[in-house]
C-alpha cells in the first residue's frame, strides 16, 4: 500500500513502472529465483517511499525416474508456442488494457475439490540428472485419485478478464490464457477441451474448459499458473495474499 502522494505519478520497483490502482495499491511479482535483501521502491523522480524485503526460501525437490521428463519436444514447435505465450502475457502493456484493474476476490480454478500433487517451486530431478526443473505452477488433481479421467470437473476462471489464448500448446496441451488487470494473468493447461475463444471477456467462476490430460501429461489434472508481469507466483498464496490484501 502506498499514499495518494506517492500514487500520483508512477512507481518505480526493480526497474519496472507501475500504475497505482485506485486504491493506491500496486501489485509486484517476486521471482523464485530473485536473491534475498531490501529493493527500494521509488518514485518516477527517483525519490524512495518505502522498501521491498525479500527473504531467503528453500523449496522442494523430488527425483523421478528420467523417462518422466518425456520426449524432447520439436525446437520450432517450441519456439512457436513461446511467442504464442509471450504475446498472450503482455495484454498489460497495450493501451487498451493498460488501465484494467483486477477484481477480488479470486475464486477457486476448478469446479470441485481438488488435491495439489505438484506444489509450486518444486524441484524436480529426472533420472541421475543434478540439477532439477523447477516448476512454476501447481499441478492440481482429483482427491478420489483416478476419478477424473471418467469425469472430469471444469477448469474456471479465478477472476473477471479477457481471453488472451485459446490453443494447444506442446508442451501444455490445450491451454487457456486470462488476462485480469494490473499486470495479472492465469493460465489452465492440459484442458480436453477448450470452451472460449480469445478475446471473449469472461467472468470470475466461468468455465474456461474441461479438464484433461493433454500435452505432457501422465493423467487427468489442471496444471495452474498465476503470472504478475510475467514473474510466476504461487496461485493459492497468491489468492489468499490478495483476498486479504485488496478490497
Amino acid at each position: 500500500s502506498l499514499n495518494a502522494i506517492t500514487c500520483a505519478n508512477s512507481v518505480i520497483v526493480r526497474g519496472e513502472e507501475y500504475r497505482c490502482r485506485a486504491d493506491n495499491k500496486i501489485i509486484v511479482g517476486i521471482p523464485v529465483d530473485m536473491r534475498p535483501g531490501v529493493y527500494p521502491v521509488t518514485t518516477s523522480v527517483g525519490a524512495t517511499v518505502t522498501a521491498l524485503t525479500v527473504s531467503a526460501t528453500s523449496w522442494p525437490r523430488v527425483v523421478r525416474p528420467s523417462g518422466a521428463a518425456g520426449p524432447v519436444p520439436p525446437p520450432a514447435r517450441l519456439i512457436a508456442d513461446r511467442e504464442a505465450k509471450n504475446s498472450a502475457f503482455s495484454a498489460h502493456v497495450s493501451p487498451q488494457w493498460r488501465t484494467y484493474a483486477l477484481q477480488t476476490p479470486l475464486v477457486s480454478p476448478i469446479s470441485t475439490n481438488f488435491q495439489v500433487t505438484d506444489p509450486f517451486g518444486l524441484q524436480r530431478i529426472y533420472g541421475k540428472k543434478s540439477v532439477g526443473t523447477a516448476h512454476f505452477g501447481i499441478d492440481l488433481a482429483s482427491p478420489e485419485g483416478s476419478s477424473w479421467q471418467q469425469k472430469p470437473p471444469q477448469a474456471q476462471s479465478m477472476a473477471p478478464g479477457v481471453v488472451t489464448l485459446a490453443t494447444d500448446l506442446w508442451l501444455e496441451g490445450n491451454t487457456v490464457v486470462v488476462y485480469h488487470g494490473d499486470g495479472v494473468y492465469t493460465a489452465y493447461c492440459h484442458l480436453s477441451t477448450i470452451i472460449v475463444k480469445v478475446g471473449a471477456l469472461v467472468s470470475a467462476g466461468q468455465a474456461v474448459g474441461v479438464i484433461g490430460s493433454t500435452g505432457h501429461s501422465s493423467g487427468a489434472h489442471l496444471h495452474l499458473t498465476l503470472h504478475v508481469r510475467g514473474v510466476s507466483v504461487d496461485p493459492l498464496q497468491a489468492r489468499t495474499t490478495l483476498n486479504s490484501a485488496l478490497p
